[in-house]
């Protein structure tokens, strides 16, 4: 379980002093964050490093808990910033904003194609108009709220390609999907078939990793809960 920092007393007597190598890390990821607006990119890059590198000192957990503690950050935008600037060049990084980027990445996670490697200059989003039509809008002119449409769409009819899948199944996937969005929503719901029977089903997550998983977990615990008491009324 994660600790709460701020609602603790730490005795850092006993925790492990940090190295050189990531007290130096620390001093510059301070500096950089007294100019946020300008120096996000570098902020995501070195956070990037002092996870990979595990260098975020005792007793916090994970990069994320650190950055939140040292520099303000919050889980989410800790997460989101290393995701971009391990992806993305400085320039595009700049050009198009981390929250942008972040969307980029969601749509391409979802999409059917395959992505190897991305020239987003040329890539084109397909956004489902209000009067049905299909329409690709370049991801340099969409508007952030077409764009995170497309994001929802694409989940939806991702979810929906096998038709085979009972309804209380899929039932089930979509409303762990939108739960799982509000904290997680790197992550992704889908339904695996192990068997031929009727009951041969079960849900498989994509995406969960150490910097999601306890909030993933408190969500599929809730949802176990849930289901459990749903089935004692039937």
């Amino acid at each position: 379980m994660v600790k709460d920092i701020h609602d603790q007393d730490v005795d850092w007597s006993e925790a492990e002093p940090p190295s050189k190598a990531s007290m130096t890390m620390i001093d510059r990821l301070r500096l950089l964050a007294t100019r946020r607006e300008e120096m996000w990119w570098e902020i995501g890059v070195l956070l990037d490093e002092i996870a990979s590198m595990r260098l975020f000192p005792a007793p916090f957990e994970d990069f994320a808990q650190f950055a939140e503690a040292e520099i303000g950050l919050t889980r989410a935008d800790a997460i989101k910033l290393r995701r971009v600037a391990r992806t993305f060049s400085r320039e595009i990084s700049m050009r198009f904003g981390a929250d942008r980027l972040d969307l980029l990445l969601q749509y391409l996670e979802a999409s059917p194609r395959s992505y190897c490697a991305v020239d987003i200059l040329r890539l084109e989003v397909l956004v489902h108009t209000t009067d049905g039509k299909d329409v690709s809008i370049p991801f340099t002119e969409i508007s952030d709220k077409d764009l995170s449409q497309a994001v929802r769409t694409i989940d939806r009819e991702r979810a929906m390609i096998d038709p085979s899948i009972p309804r209380d199944v899929a039932a089930e996937r979509d409303r762990l999907a939108v739960t799982l969005a509000g904290v997680a929503p790197q992550v992704r719901v889908r339904v695996h078939r192990s068997g031929e029977g009727i009951g041969d089903y079960s849900l498989a997550l994509a995406g969960v990793d150490p910097f999601n998983m306890e909030a993933v977990g408190k969500v599929l615990m809730a949802e176990g809960k849930a289901l459990v008491k749903a089935n004692k009324k039937q």
